[in-house]
């Protein structure tokens, strides 16, 4: 099925690419199980996009406005095909919304998904360095440096985001090319669907969340590696964790558990109304923390209070950041 939807992606891709486009993929990497980033410009590179349950790179990073600056040629003006797993178009969709690109620009590519791999948990399982990773159907089948073979069930081996399908939503909006049995595909998502997943903060005393969060964010070696994998993270140039010539310096230089902590909440309050849930800073922490429990239980108070899900169209501002005429702020 992956197979088949790899090349329906590309026999797509070449029927609408225009000379001067930009299609942004994944292709294969040096590393087994590892899938890169793919800016292609050429027609015949088409044929090097790959797509399986190793594509777990979110793309929708790059069509915010510093990173077009970084991947596209001066006065470009063709338009960007981006191929996007239903998580990662939910943060398209978000872009949109946030103004960050004109959607007349995009062609967005959705492909249908059932899962992408953790590497962390089926590294963690290996005795030594893993020279070979494959998938079928339902396994992945790994070969260490030693010769010696390992088999994990892939449902077993998911992020933590695919356990249930409540990111792998399609967006409400019409003007994406959806790759795959698109009705096989919602049928699929009614039955994985849960409408409510335990958090911390639905067991936890307020102090009992608190030494959990203070236990989990003072492994935190501040690497800024999930703010700068955030799609929903674009002020760029202007983060306030980057200018160290302003008065107000918001966190010290001084890794200690008090700063970290407050780089996260400050992080967190400005992430928070717009973060679609796609897991990249969970994923790209190389501590491991649950970044998560912060993030989606926010979520889930938006949804309630306002009905509101980021990502969901291409054009509902954050309900945090906008108001109706006549409507009382108090």
């Amino acid at each position: 099925m992956k197979k088949q939807i790899e090349q329906n992606v590309q026999q797509l891709l070449t029927q609408i690419w225009k000379p001067g486009d930009l299609i942004i993929a994944w292709k294969n990497a040096s590393l087994p199980g590892h899938r890169t980033p793919a800016f292609l410009y050429r027609k015949e590179d088409i044929q090097d996009i790959v797509f399986d349950s190793f594509c777990d790179i979110s793309l929708a990073k790059y069509l915010n406005e510093r990173n077009r600056q970084e991947i596209l040629p001066p006065h470009f003006k063709g338009k960007i095909h981006i191929v996007c797993k239903p998580c990662d178009a939910k943060s398209v969709m978000q872009t949109f919304s946030d103004q960050q690109i004109s959607e007349t620009l995009v062609n967005l590519i959705v492909v249908a998904c059932d899962g992408i791999i953790d590497r962390k948990k089926i590294e963690k399982h290996c005795d030594q360095s893993i020279v070979d990773m494959q998938e079928t159907d339902f396994q992945i089948l790994c070969t260490d440096i030693s010769g010696k073979e390992y088999v994990f069930e892939k449902r077993e081996s998911w992020l933590r985001k695919c356990e249930d399908a409540r990111n792998c939503d399609l967006p409400y909006y019409y003007g994406y090319y959806f790759v795959g049995d698109e009705k096989e595909y919602r049928t699929r998502l009614k039955h994985r669907y849960q409408t409510h997943k335990k958090l911390p903060q639905d067991t936890m005393s307020p102090k009992e969340l608190q030494q959990k969060i203070h236990q989990e964010l003072s492994r935190c070696i501040r690497c800024n590696a999930c703010r700068n994998i955030c799609p929903a993270c674009f002020c760029s140039d202007q983060c306030v964790f980057d200018k160290p010539k302003e008065r107000a310096k918001l966190v010290e230089n001084q890794v200690t558990t008090e700063n970290t902590i407050l780089y996260h909440m400050i992080r967190f309050h400005h992430i928070a109304p717009n973060c679609t849930g796609c897991g990249e800073c969970e994923r790209a922490c190389p501590k491991d923390i649950p970044l998560h429990i912060f993030f989606e239980y926010f979520n889930r108070c938006m949804e309630e209070e306002f009905g509101y899900k980021p990502g969901k169209t291409n054009d509902e501002r954050q309900k945090l950041l906008s108001y109706n005429l006549g409507e009382d702020l108090v």
